[in-house]
């Protein structure tokens, strides 16, 4: 059986998503029964995504010479034509997609119906959904069948908890620079503060910047602020550094606006670093907001700088919810879990 991927590139570990891709593919790679493909942007000579669609009929005579398709639904409006076309060919390719997060859910206006109705399209029109979160696996199959959705629940490569030396006012976030993720929220809320607490924290952000006009409206808000000292822009870090950061750090802020799940998360617990978070989206289903962090009402600046407050003050709590955070870890899949549910998904679904 030959299985083609369609993808940006061949290996992409930018983020969660792209890390739980990258490795569910390598396990499909390891059947012996089973030639993947892998069909880049290079490959069909895509340069501007906008025509996907039409790059991916040029090439088609490649993406459909297989026995499965394989696309995360990420490239939902941008593919949904060419997988129109599929549906008319005499020879009915299936196609598989791992789903995420609904991308409508961060558009406004008319764009958001729009794009809903476009995604929503294009998942119907797949044959399998791939998810790897309860949050989306409930959203779902609010609308589609139980027999459509192959639920491949998020893992992690478990390992000994690393020793932690907090260092005192250390907050932390780790993610991509993009407006999803809600960093304006967060430099807001930072101006709120008190003049003495100010004064004796630091806000590391890591992360590689996706959104260079978001990157530039962020700094211009810090300038405006006056936060030049207090927040610190890292990029993105080795494994080692990130481990160090990680270590070092008292909280961890993630103000994302939108999440399938959050990696990200899990990794700060495993340091037992308590997570301060929105409460939308997955968060509530790993964050517990008062055992391993603390939940904030969605968007509100003034409740966040609150609690920052809060816990800067009171280490007893930090302790307490570190404790809480550590335990969460320790109730997380492996990847042997993962591996599991990769294996029957291959064997009762892929090669079927």
């Amino acid at each position: 059986m030959r299985v083609n991927i369609l993808c940006k590139q061949k290996r992409q570990n930018t983020t969660g998503g792209n890390i739980y891709d990258s490795y569910l593919f390598e396990q499909i790679e390891k059947e012996d029964n089973i030639e993947v493909r892998y069909i880049t942007d290079e490959q069909i000579g895509c340069k501007i995504l906008l025509f996907y669609s039409i790059y991916c009929w040029m090439s088609r005579k490649d993406i459909l010479d297989c026995d499965k398709l394989i696309i995360n639904s990420s490239r939902f409006s941008k593919f949904l034509p060419f997988l129109f076309f599929l549906r008319f060919q005499k020879k009915r390719l299936p196609v598989i997609t791992i789903h995420h997060h609904f991308g409508f859910r961060q558009l406004q206006g008319i764009k958001k119906y729009v794009y809903r109705w476009m995604e929503l399209q294009f998942l119907k029109y797949c044959d399998i959904i791939i998810t790897p979160n309860q949050y989306v696996r409930e959203e779902l199959l609010s609308h589609f069948g139980s027999s459509k959705i192959a639920f491949l629940e998020l893992a992690f490569n478990k390992v000994p908890n690393k020793k932690i030396t907090p260092q005192f006012g250390n907050f932390l976030y780790v993610g991509t620079i993009e407006k999803r993720k809600g960093i304006k929220y967060l430099i807001e809320s930072l101006a709120l503060l008190s003049v003495e607490m100010k004064k004796e924290i630091t806000v590391n952000i890591v992360g590689k910047v996706v959104e260079q006009a978001y990157y530039k409206s962020i700094l211009k808000l810090i300038n405006r602020l006056g936060l030049q000292k207090i927040v610190k822009f890292h990029g993105r870090l080795s494994d080692e550094e990130l481990s160090t950061a990680y270590q070092n750090a008292s909280y961890f802020v993630f103000p994302s606006l939108h999440e399938g799940y959050g990696m990200v998360i899990i990794e700060a617990m495993s340091y037992g670093i308590p997570v301060i978070a929105f409460d939308n989206s997955a968060m509530p289903y790993t964050i517990k907001n008062g055992y391993n962090g603390l939940l904030i009402k969605n968007k509100n600046i003034h409740e966040l700088a609150d609690r920052m407050q809060t816990v800067f003050i009171d280490k007893n709590l930090r302790e307490k919810l570190s404790i809480g955070a550590l335990e969460t870890y320790n109730r997380a899949r492996s990847l042997n879990d993962l591996d599991k549910d990769i294996s029957l998904f291959i064997k009762q679904t892929l090669l079927c």
